[in-house]
């Protein structure tokens, strides 16, 4: 199973198979190269996975339909950079740069419903500003998550040995990606025989995990 990627594995099993009988004995650093695995596969590619569409987003300080108007309303907990924001009426926001968004309305009081927005550490700004708790749809990245045994979406790293990774099946990719950086770390030349398998599952994640491209599109020849 392991061959071909498709696996499923908590954090507790990852565990065991990067220790395995080689680095048994700095087990206790385990953990963090599974951390540092984990993260090197999420930044590999713009995973389906990481897209979060049409969220409830209320133009409120709350988050809540009673909560209180506000140009910088509540952000999602997960929110790492924007898709699309777009408005109960089902019209698309504008997005400005940060500079054009304050020179024409830092400013300006104007109140209603906004059509313009910029986004500035994961923070929106609207303008106007919100004249009521409008009910927009806001489409965006998220964060690093993993999801625990109840199937239950948690933001960052492995909490528990039951947590899993965000995906489903291609597990095993983040045990092979571990003990390349566990052997590197440990000066190890072996490292590098690893890499091909990470390669090829790698390439079978991006099967399933990233939408097919527009024909005469051109893959970069830069791959991670």
């Amino acid at each position: 199973m392991a061959a071909d990627g498709v696996l499923n594995l908590n954090f507790g099993q990852q565990k065991t198979l990067v220790a395995g009988d080689r680095l048994g004995s700095v087990e206790d650093q385990v953990p963090a190269w599974l951390a540092a695995a984990y993260t090197d596969v999420w930044n590999a590619a713009k995973w389906t996975f990481k897209r979060v569409s049409r969220e409830a987003f209320y133009t409120t300080a709350d988050g809540t339909s009673g909560g209180t108007p506000t140009a910088t309303p509540v952000m999602p907990a997960a929110f790492a950079s924007i898709r699309a924001l777009v408005d109960d009426q089902g019209d698309a926001l504008t997005q400005l740069a940060e500079f054009d968004f304050e020179s024409r309305y830092t400013a300006d009081t104007t109140t209603g419903r906004p059509c313009y927005f910029m986004v500035v550490d994961r923070q929106i700004t609207l303008w106007p500003t919100p004249d009521a708790a409008y009910l927009f749809s806001l489409s965006y990245n998220r964060r690093i998550a993993t999801r625990t045994a109840s199937g239950d979406d948690q933001e960052g790293i492995y909490q528990v040995d039951g947590d899993l990774p965000l995906w489903d099946d291609h597990h095993y990719i983040l045990v092979t990606r571990a003990k390349i950086i566990a052997l590197k770390n440990l000066t190890d030349p072996t490292a590098q025989m690893l890499q091909d398998e990470y390669g090829r599952l790698l390439d079978a994640m991006m099967d399933e995990y990233i939408e097919a491209l527009p024909r005469g599109y051109q893959v970069p020849a830069w791959r991670p």
